[in-house]
């Protein structure tokens, strides 16, 4: 603000035009009333507020708000209360924190869900509602000349929660100190965004510690301009995006595979939009959940033509993180050669790599530092006093030595050579063992075959917990599977899915893939391919794309029956009878199975 003042720290960007934007002066200044807002409310470090609302201005005024006053931020998504059972949630949420105030872009319907599970006292401000709107609201205090709260290190600074997918919301405490961190070591990692103030066009939502955190926070740490994109990662939503990319002309891409995948459709259709992604880009980042080889190779084909065609080296690098990690645990900082490595642990972090019993040779990883959240936001904190949370923070996911259990598997790219950094091996969680007590590691599995199967399958399930072979639930990529069974533009998903020469193709495409396999942990006995996308049943598909292998098969419990059925029923692709590749004596025949 006080070397730049005019420079955009915020732009909404719609359908290509810069639609609203915030200087850093302006946004500091407008911060330090909202920030006093909040005070004269009586919210403090122990009396959390709420957030349901997209990224937007007056989002990031009152989230730079909050940080100045030391007051919590506790950010939902917006979507929450359209999904089944989400006032339940919210209720447990409010009940957790014993927050004062909820911010949403909706408070009609935030009151209506509060009012239905008896939380109709709570102070909802909205937006465009007058008196009751919270920009206006907040920022209408006296005490804008008040300075910044003198916040230590280890002060609350926001509690994101996790999905709650399984069990009740867990709340992170994330602390000033590891969102300075996190962004401290992208300083180190990433000298290239202090060469200049950096530019990212962002769809990611801000209740995510991906787009909440990390790009939220690199942008105000490098003295950038945050760009809103009004785009999505649909094929519906491209347009938006590619047009914000020829008016932003970014230095920083950061995605998820999905969005990548889609993009990359996009801009092949797109020239005008390609010249300007590329014109200033340094980096493509990507993490969120397992890139394929073949978007790998698609990555690096246009990496390589922009390069051949005069453009600058764009980087490919990756990262590993947790919201339990306000973001970051590993980053990439040099070049790698396959889309599983995500680096090294950031400067200051330790990581401790566990053998996990049982799963052959798997190593979960664990962290510690400055980056590491205290624990969760304990169960009795509950309307406690201004200093803290009342109660010690919830330490059950750390270990005896003061590693936090992250549940992720991690192994060296080059065993020889610790420097060439981690590949991750998966999610602890998903993997289980075949009826012959095999285990299965179903994160680099699921890679695998999404590479065998593209570009018909978007996402797919393992199955065979306690079967004697894995099966698959395949979610199509409709516009690939319509023109590979030369089916009409507007043919439904249950005409893709009942194919047969769809059918033909997964059948052969695993085939080819059980050939390079030597066992039953990675061979395909049967599949189905699914009359749906994936994210039809709510809450399996997170916010970054990636699809909850357990929630998808136990919302399918009838299919994965069918799965395993014998005889299998029609609409099952069934390898066993036409050779699915090597026999291996490890695979009992379905037919001798009690």
């Amino acid at each position: 603000a006080a070397a730049a003042p005019a420079r955009d720290a915020f732009v909404e960007c719609r359908g290509g035009r810069l639609a609203r934007r915030i200087g850093c002066a302006e946004l500091l200044a407008r911060a330090r009333c909202v920030a006093a807002g909040l005070r004269a409310r009586g919210l403090h470090a122990g009396r959390p507020f709420l957030t349901l609302a997209e990224p937007g201005i007056d989002h990031a005024v009152l989230r730079v708000a909050a940080l100045a006053a030391g007051v919590p931020f506790a950010p939902l998504s917006p979507q929450l209360l359209r999904l089944p059972g989400g006032p339940a949630r919210l209720a447990a949420i409010v009940h957790l924190l014993g927050g004062g105030l909820v911010c949403a872009d909706d408070a009609v319907v935030v009151r209506a869900a509060l009012r239905a599970v008896g939380l109709a006292e709570l102070e909802v401000l909205g937006r465009g509602e007058g008196r009751h709107d919270w920009p206006q609201a907040l920022a209408g205090a006296d005490g804008c000349d008040t300075p910044a709260a003198a916040l230590e290190p280890d002060a609350v600074a926001a509690v994101f929660f996790t999905s709650g997918s399984t069990g009740a919301p867990k709340g992170v405490i994330t602390t000033q100190r590891m969102l300075a961190a996190n962004q401290a070591a992208y300083a180190v990692l990433w000298p290239f965004l202090a060469e200049r103030p950096p530019r990212l066009l962002d769809w990611l939502p801000w209740h995510h510690t991906f787009g909440g955190n990390d790009n939220f926070h690199k942008m105000l740490w490098h003295g950038g301009t945050l760009f809103i994109d009004d785009g999505r990662p649909t094929p519906e939503g491209m347009s938006a995006t590619l047009a914000n990319i020829e008016a932003v002309s970014p230095t920083l891409h950061i995605n998820v595979p999905r969005g990548l995948e889609l993009l990359l459709d996009a801009l092949a259709r797109a020239p005008a939009a390609r010249a300007a992604l590329f014109a200033q880009l340094r980096a493509i980042f990507f993490a969120g959940a397992g890139l394929s080889r073949a978007l790998w190779a698609r990555l690096q084909a246009l990496v390589d033509d922009q390069a051949r065609a005069g453009g600058r080296r764009v980087a490919l690098v990756s990262g590993w993180g947790s919201t339990e990690c306000g973001s970051t645990i590993c980053l990439v900082h040099h070049a790698i050669a396959s889309p599983q490595v995500v680096g090294l642990p950031l400067p200051g972090c330790e990581l401790a790599l566990v053998p996990l019993e049982g799963e052959g040779g798997k190593l979960e990883a664990r962290v510690r530092g400055p980056n590491v959240m205290p624990g969760y936001w304990p169960a009795e904190a509950a309307g406690c006093g201004p200093a803290a949370p009342a109660g010690e923070p919830d330490r059950s996911a750390f270990d005896a030595e003061g590693y936090l259990r992250t549940g992720d598997a991690v192994r060296l790219a080059d065993p020889a050579r610790p420097e060439a950094g981690l590949m991750f091996d998966g999610r602890v969680a998903e993997d289980f063992k075949l009826a012959t007590g095999t285990w299965v590691s179903v994160g680099p599995l699921r890679l695998a075959l999404l590479a065998a199967l593209a570009p018909l399958v978007r996402e797919l399930a393992v199955a065979g917990q306690d079967e004697p072979q894995l099966a698959l639930l395949l979610f199509p990529e409709p516009e690939a599977c319509r023109e590979a069974a030369a089916l009409p533009p507007g043919a439904a998903l249950a005409e893709i899915a009942a194919a047969p020469a769809l059918h033909a193709r997964i059948a052969a495409a695993l085939r080819a893939h059980n050939e390079r396999q030597g066992g039953s942990s990675t061979r395909v006995r049967r599949a189905a391919l699914l009359a749906e996308l994936p994210g039809a049943v709510p809450g399996e598909l997170s916010d970054k794309g990636s699809l909850n292998q357990r929630l998808a098969l136990a919302q399918r419990a009838a299919r994965v029956r069918a799965l395993f059925a014998e005889p299998p029923p029609a609409g099952v692709i069934d390898l066993a009878d036409r050779g699915g590749g090597r026999p291996s004596t490890d695979i009992p025949s379905p037919q001798a199975t009690p």
